[in-house]
């Protein structure tokens, strides 16, 4: 990608505009992000790395004698084996037996239901277990070797000819269908024909730099001088504590950011024995998984409470492609895609589930229209047959869903009823194609202005065209997600969220709704009628929090609080956790290479995110190199005219770069037997996520991300036939 000029640079310094973050903006402007690591470049030198992993020489069919090397290497993956036979042979059923599994109320028991692994996963992360344990078998059994070169064999040997090549991931590519010329295939493969799995579901994800683990290969790392880093319920305390103050933007962003995250991330959390969730406070002997976050002892709201330990589990391992020694990674187990995947699932055989198989609608409700409630605008699971298993964490994503499937079936309906002889399938595939669309076009036209601010958006090339087709794709750029986005820098949104819900009635009046946050968690189903339009006129209307470092108690002490149960988790500390499970480099190593200045001493860091939020996060940590990437990057002063700060601004706007430039089934495309017709275009460039909410709940609904600007009269009318749409359900 091009770096913008000095002159240009110097230019949008100048350029002050107000933001919705309660600190002023910060004149640092990120450049795009270069990936440092990519699993890709390391396949083209796979018979290199066979050769050296092979006992037999290659050269005039002799045998040659086995290396220290080879012999370390056998030795290595014969220790992976026997630590996973011990894993699932003895220290699971052992668990299981002595009652070391968390009960079904407990909070981390219904965190992990919503990072419940596919049978899929499962398989594939025996096989990492095994894979990671070999590694560290291998850098363990060349301690003799300089650091640099260990690293280096641990990077570039195959597992291929050993005794885990049964485990490898197959290397024939995926088949590609004929009908995979003009659709997405649910699972993310076949999109870029070179590399048909780039940004599939069930892949491991992308990284932009490289990880930092404590042993080069899944320990965690350490503090700058060796010690153990800061509890992360501890920086929790001192940094993501509460504070008032609102936005001048409404909790329908929020809501976006969480609809649009479960599009393009899904972290797997490991299983037990019969489905069951391993417990990692209290026992004696742990799950290899298990990373419980120590609570400190002068906790104001757990200490009373005697509760020294709070229930974590490592992401589970990713089996790489190329199936070498290597650091641990994490799965992706959805597309990378924007491609409303939360809708219509991951996989061809779960989206049949979903499905009515007539005029291809989506299955929506339970009987007559007259009498079911679904239809009267009921928020409950039963309603739908969700393509993702998290909707119902809580009522406004839950809601959410039901928008998308309503639409779905409205313009389902409408493509029926103008092509009476196309088939439930193409109905079908049609429709998801124009959903697709739309959210793509809602993110980019609406989303990440907000985010971003305009100027890192024409920075980094995120501006949708006016018209015609976009000429950037390109099949070598990669779309995966990176692991830094998923873990850190697409959290900023926690901040955003309220202590609790608001209601609208149809005249936009407050309706009293005395319920806490966390009483709303997995409380998705409200069966009255009317419910789901009270609650979207809330989220369209109610302001969201401030973008800052401070996030709500409902997050931070009650998260997933069950009826009865004296605590919930801590989001804010979960987030810390998992940055450091995936070996997430922390915050200052992420400055220079975003092309910003580089963060060397406390008074550095106090530039960047203002004297009180250092001297508080100075607590947390002993050196500034300890920073964890989410509390640096979400301390951040925003960025002129955006939401977050440069840094975490740099990492996701290069993510959403990578996933319109590599993505083959971008919707303003043209060249393809996918692309949308230039008056099919033109309709898609005026949809609106106000228009879709409209259609939902009725005129008058305000839906703007935003709360400065009054509603115009075209944003407030129901729009459910107009003309574009009809442009729009014609065929190509």
């Amino acid at each position: 990608m091009l770096q913008p000029s000095l002159l240009v640079a110097l230019l949008l310094l100048l350029v002050h505009l107000e933001n919705a973050s309660g600190k002023p903006p910060t004149k640092e402007l990120p450049r795009p992000l270069i990936p440092l690591h990519d699993q890709d470049q390391e396949e083209e030198l796979q018979p290199e790395l066979e050769a050296k992993a092979t006992f037999q020489s290659t050269r005039n069919g002799r045998s040659r004698r086995p290396t220290l090397m080879d012999v370390a290497l056998q030795q290595s993956v014969r220790q992976g084996l026997d630590a996973m036979t011990e894993l699932y042979g003895r220290i699971q059923p052992e668990m299981l037996r002595n009652g070391q599994t968390l009960q079904d109320n407990h909070p981390a028991a219904m965190l992990s239901r919503f990072n419940a692994p596919t049978t899929d996963s499962e398989r594939r992360e025996m096989a990492a277990y095994a894979t990671i344990a070999a590694a560290k078998a291998f850098r363990k059994n060349f301690q003799h070797i300089d650091e640099l070169a260990r690293q280096s064999h641990t990077q570039r040997i195959s597992l291929r000819r050993t005794a885990l090549e049964g485990l490898c991931p197959p290397r024939d590519p995926p088949p590609c269908m004929p009908a995979s010329e003009r659709y997405r295939t649910h699972d993310g493969t076949c999109n870029n024909k070179r590399r048909p799995r780039w940004g599939a579901a069930q892949m491991p994800f992308n990284r932009f730099l490289p990880p930092e683990y404590g042993d080069g290969v899944d320990t965690v790392r350490s503090s700058a001088d060796g010690s153990t880093l800061s509890s992360s319920r501890f920086v929790s305390l001192l940094v993501h504590g509460a504070r008032e103050g609102e936005a001048p933007l409404t909790l329908m962003i929020a809501q976006w950011g969480q609809m649009l995250d479960h599009d393009m991330t899904s972290t797997a959390q490991p299983r037990s024995i019969n489905g069951s969730i391993p417990s990692c406070c209290g026992g004696k002997d742990f799950h290899p998984a298990c990373f419980p976050i120590k609570v400190p002892l002068d906790d104001p709201w757990l200490a009373p409470l005697k509760v020294r330990c709070l229930e974590f589990l490592r992401s589970a391992p990713a089996q790489r492609r190329d199936c070498v020694l290597s650091w641990r990674e994490q799965t992706n187990q959805v597309t990378s895609y924007i491609d409303a995947s939360p809708i219509y699932s991951n996989s061809a055989k779960s989206s049949d589930n979903a499905r009515v198989f007539r005029h291809g609608l989506l299955v929506y409700g339970r009987g007559d229209p007259a009498e079911d409630v679904c239809q009267r605008g009921a928020i409950a699971t039963k309603c739908i047959r969700s393509g993702d298993g998290r909707s119902g964490e809580q009522p406004g994503l839950l809601a959410m869903h039901h928008v998308w499937v309503g639409e779905h079936n409205r313009i389902a309906m409408e493509l029926s009823e103008l092509n009476p002889h196309w088939s439930d399938e193409k109905v079908y595939q049609e429709t998801r194609r124009i959903v697709g669309a739309m959210f793509q076009h809602i993110t980019f036209r609406e989303f990440l202005p907000v985010i971003l601010g305009r100027e890192v958006v024409k920075l980094f090339d995120l501006e949708l065209m006016p018209s015609g087709y976009y000429e950037r794709y390109s099949s070598k750029v990669n779309p995966t997600v990176a692991n830094a986005f998923a873990a850190a820098a697409f959290r900023f949104g926690h901040s955003l969220v309220q202590n609790s819900y608001t209601r609208c009635d149809r005249h936009h009046n407050v309706i009293n709704n005395n319920v806490s946050l966390h009483e709303e968690f997995q409380r998705g189903d409200i069966g009255s009628a009317g419910s789901l339009h009270r609650l979207l006129r809330g989220l369209a209307s109610q302001r969201a929090l401030k973008r800052d470092e401070f996030i709500t108690p409902e997050l931070t002490n009650h998260l997933f609080q069950t009826p009865g149960f004296p605590f919930g988790l801590d989001l804010a500390a979960i987030n810390i956790q998992r940055g450091r499970d995936h070996g997430i480099a922390p915050y200052s190593a992420w400055r220079v290479p975003c092309g910003l200045s580089p963060i060397l001493s406390w008074d550095d860091f106090a530039n960047v995110v203002g004297p009180e939020s250092a001297k508080r996060i100075g607590h947390a940590y002993r050196s500034v190199h300890d920073i964890d990437l989410f509390v640096g990057g979400i301390a951040e002063r925003p960025v002129v005219g955006g939401l977050v700060g440069p840094t975490f601004a740099c990492i996701i706007a290069q993510q959403f770069s990578n996933s319109r430039r590599g993505d083959r089934f971008w919707y303003e495309n043209g060249g393809f037997e996918s692309s949308f017709t230039p008056a099919q275009l033109h309709s898609l460039r005026r949809v609106s996520l106000a228009q879709v909410l409209c259609r939902t709940v009725g005129g008058g609904t305000r839906a703007e991300f935003g709360t400065r600007r009054k509603p115009s009269s075209r944003r407030r009318r129901r729009i459910s036939s107009s003309p574009a749409s009809r442009t729009l359900m014609r065929k190509s």
